[in-house]
């Protein structure tokens, strides 16, 4: 059976650890009448096919109407160091997403699976794991938060930069 465009397209985005992050709240719940007229959800690309891995993409709306994206792109996946976190946006009313950036990068170091979220005093929070000996049980996870993130013409501007650190538990209670 052949599918049509759109199936393979949400195939991609489920098959890619596609995410849908943020914070719901009244003013973008959908109502009844948007139901019947509003898409479910459309599909583009945001940059011509590359050879290149571009995997583990997050979404998330902006207050201002924008859309963010981000994903990794490299060579590899966790074992390739040139591995790094892009981003784009889209401004709200514009048809096409504008030029990629570089979200993060750890040098020499394989960059993974970005998550974002906007907190309840709306500054954006990018997170993602930094994989140390090219194996994912050796992976650190970091994390950025920016309040300046709403300019459509560049990246977000990072205020603080850390690493995550967990300290081991008894998990048997």
């Amino acid at each position: 059976m052949k599918k049509s465009s759109s199936q393979f397209i949400s195939w991609l985005l489920l098959q890619s650890g596609f995410c849908l992050a943020g914070s719901l709240n009244p003013e973008n719940q959908v109502t009844p009448a948007q139901e019947t007229t509003a898409p479910f959800y459309e599909a583009e690309l945001i940059f011509p096919l590359e050879p290149w891995h571009n995997h583990a993409s997050c979404l998330v709306e902006l207050p201002n109407g924008d859309l963010l994206v981000c994903w990794y792109n490299g060579s590899g996946e966790q074992e390739a160091d040139d591995v790094k976190i892009l981003g784009s946006r889209k401004v709200k009313g514009e048809k096409s997403w504008r030029p990629r950036f570089l979200m993060a990068d750890t040098s020499n170091f394989p960059d993974l699976n970005p998550c974002m979220m906007i907190d309840p005093q709306k500054r954006l929070w990018l997170f993602w794991p930094v994989i140390l000996a090219n194996e994912f049980h050796t992976a650190l996870m970091k994390y950025r938060i920016s309040t300046d993130y709403q300019d459509p013409d560049r990246p977000p501007l990072w205020v603080w930069n850390e690493t995550l650190l967990f300290v081991p538990k008894d998990f048997s209670e």
